[in-house]
């Protein structure tokens, strides 16, 4: 017993060694997910305010009543004939509707991010909850053990004399086993915040990718939207800016039927994923719908 308590102190700087690496990793993962929130917020502002921009520009080119201009406006035969002779603007909606596609895809990231934010909450109050739990039902354990010693104790027939030479006070077995106590305690411990360390590693490099991803396919469509944007204007310059313009803004009403269709059902499988996330959810439905408006 009194080897045990010499090696004790000597495993003790180890253990917290080891404690305050995970409380490092711990901190730094969290500091880390909150630079890719806060990346996600800045492609948020950005996206917006170029969609503000490709507004400003049609109401400056076309009037501040362009879409309503664009409903009445009947046309006559023979505009309708030349603008089948130009180029068709489905594939220019298309283009337009797979870049509000990616927007949504912005906002599902950060719905999930959320969801793993909160259920990272959640398994760290659980873990804490039952390491409580386990401590105290081991501490009432060798608390009943220590009794049950002390009464077996007493009704020995050993002489006073051999029992201090032999067997160590109630103090120090008192002590001892507060000691062994807190060690298995922080033991157990250290291998449950080791686990909610790799948990929030392989979480975070998930996030990661995902983010990486969105970024990618977001600077392809902004490219793309340019190059589209720089066609419509060379249209507009050539003197058919009236029938396209009619033709694009009458297509736009079932593109974003069909985008809302398509922005509930994905939040549909996410409810069926996961319950945690609801809340994340229903705080993000008016920035989707924000993003589809400026779209039309």
């Amino acid at each position: 017993m009194n080897r045990r308590r010499e090696e004790a102190p000597s495993r003790d700087p180890t253990a917290a060694e080891r404690m305050e690496t995970l409380v490092h990793l711990v901190l730094s993962q969290d500091h880390t997910i909150r630079q890719q929130i806060q990346r996600i917020k800045e492609l948020d502002r950005e996206i917006d305010r170029y969609e503000a921009k490709v507004h400003f520009d049609r109401m400056r080119r076309h009037g501040i009543n362009y879409v309503q201009d664009t409903y009445l406006d009947t046309g006559s035969e023979a505009s309708r004939a030349k603008g089948a002779e130009e180029p068709c603007p489905a594939e220019l909606l298309a283009q337009f509707e797979e870049y509000a596609l990616r927007c949504e895809e912005v906002v599902r990231l950060q719905e999930e991010l959320a969801e793993h934010q909160a259920l990272v909450e959640t398994i760290t109050l659980e873990i804490q909850e039952e390491l409580n739990r386990r401590w105290m039902k081991r501490r009432q354990e060798e608390l009943s053990g220590k009794e049950s010693g002390n009464g077996a104790a007493k009704d020995t027939d050993a002489s006073p004399v051999e029992e201090k030479e032999t067997f160590p006070s109630g103090a120090e077995t008192s002590s001892q086993a507060e000691f062994f106590l807190e060690e298995e305690r922080i033991r157990t411990q250290l291998d449950a915040s080791l686990y909610i360390g790799l948990r929030l590693n392989s979480d975070l490099e998930a996030v990661k990718s995902d983010l990486d991803l969105s970024q990618e396919l977001w600077s392809a469509k902004e490219k793309e939207l340019r190059d589209l944007l720089e066609k419509v204007d060379s249209l507009d310059a050539e003197g058919a800016g009236a029938p396209e313009d009619g033709g694009e803004n009458l297509s736009l009403v079932p593109s974003s039927k069909g985008k809302s269709g398509w922005a509930e059902e994905t939040r549909g499988a996410n409810d069926e994923d996961s319950d945690t996330g609801l809340s994340s959810m229903h705080s993000q439905d008016s920035d989707s719908a924000a993003v589809c408006e400026s779209l039309v």
